[in-house]
């Protein structure tokens, strides 16, 4: 029979569903576990069960819970559980230990999952404070390497919200309240979509880190000090797409503001001035020095229109042309990053997200 430390080495250190380092920089599980003295073991308040039947151990925190509860939920726990309750080689308060090498952080958000007390986790109502992405991340990570696939997907789910492969879902990013978050995990988005092999986070979040600019070399901090890191591979698929979005960026300008009315234009010659100008104006003054391509332009496009007397119909017409643009290169995004996304750029009807020709 193996120890409780050798099961862990190899149910978890050995899983074939475990991408190449290379690929997630999430190595922090890898790292041996560090023994600490039981002398000094600091219990958890919220997850210390004073009739629970084994003790968890990651770092200098102890978590006394429920080894059947958590058996029923994870094959990996069961199996270690079972290792450890047979040839247990530590013991606290006649309770078996188990050392994990997750810090203490990440395992208490997964016990909210999996051990709910004051609040299930994925429940919210006006009277709770947003989850965190920290919370999230920690419970798909986790949930990954204990397997417990229904966790896994409800956290995924709540991801795809900010990371989404739909463009109506794009100002969620920034404006969706559900958890906080901030720019640097799009970083951890996309080890967590190369973790989970969840690609249709990977445009999204790709195109997140782009915007980081130089800032994407400096990592993402996580609540338990760890700093996330973009593989080789991502870091250069981040930077070569970077390059594609600002060209795309600056063709927008033109593509948006060219010098051509409607054909249903009130007055021509003043729209046509004006056009000119908005254009001249959006390209030097507004000149896109970042790769935010779906950057909103109807504040600019309102006032330059109030300025300059666009007439009512070449103002719609403006507003159409700037969304059908963003939504064209929304379809292109994978490509932009060396990506196939089965069904990326297709909306619920069916179409694809490329614009008319008949702006």
């Amino acid at each position: 029979m193996f120890s409780a430390v050798t099961s862990l080495k190899t149910y978890l250190g050995f899983s074939s569903q475990t991408r190449p380092r290379k690929r997630a920089r999430v190595s922090e599980d890898e790292r041996p576990v560090t023994a600490v003295s039981l002398v000094k073991l600091t219990q958890d308040r919220e997850f210390w069960l004073d009739d629970g039947n084994i003790v968890l151990i990651a770092r200098d925190v102890g978590f006394r819970i429920y080894r059947g509860l958590l058996a029923a939920q994870s094959t990996v726990f069961a199996d270690m559980f079972g290792s450890s309750n047979s040839t247990a080689d530590e013991y606290y308060e006649d309770c078996p230990v188990v050392r994990l090498s997750d810090s203490p952080e990440d395992l208490r958000y997964l016990l909210r999952v999996l051990v709910p007390r004051s609040y299930r986790m994925f429940y919210r109502d006006n009277d709770k404070q947003p989850l965190s992405f920290d919370e999230i991340s920690a419970v798909i990570r986790l949930s990954h390497k204990y397997h417990v696939a229904d966790a896994q997907r409800q956290a995924l789910s709540a991801l795809k919200l900010y990371f989404s492969d739909d463009f109506s879902d794009l100002r969620g990013f920034e404006g969706h309240g559900l958890f906080l978050i901030k720019r640097s995990d799009a970083i951890a988005a996309v080890n967590i979509a190369r973790l989970t092999e969840t690609t249709s986070i990977l445009p999204i979040a790709f195109y997140r880190c782009c915007e980081l600019g130089t800032a994407v070399m400096d990592g993402c901090l996580r609540a338990d000090g760890y700093i996330e890191h973009l593989s080789v591979e991502d870091h250069k698929i981040c930077m070569i797409g970077r390059l594609a979005l600002l060209r795309e960026a600056r063709a927008l300008v033109f593509r948006i503001f060219q010098e051509t009315s409607t054909p249903r234009c009130l007055s021509r010659r003043i729209c046509r001035s004006a056009l000119h100008t908005m254009l001249v104006r959006a390209a030097v003054e507004e000149a896109p020095l970042e790769p935010a391509v779906f950057r909103d332009w109807t504040p600019f496009t309102d006032k330059q229109a109030d300025r300059l007397g666009l007439c009512r119909r070449c103002r719609r017409m403006l507003l159409g042309r700037e969304l059908a643009v963003r939504r064209e290169i929304w379809g292109r995004l994978p490509e932009i990053f060396g990506l196939y996304i089965f069904g990326w750029g297709v909306d619920d009807s069916g179409s694809t997200s490329e614009p008319s020709s008949n702006w």
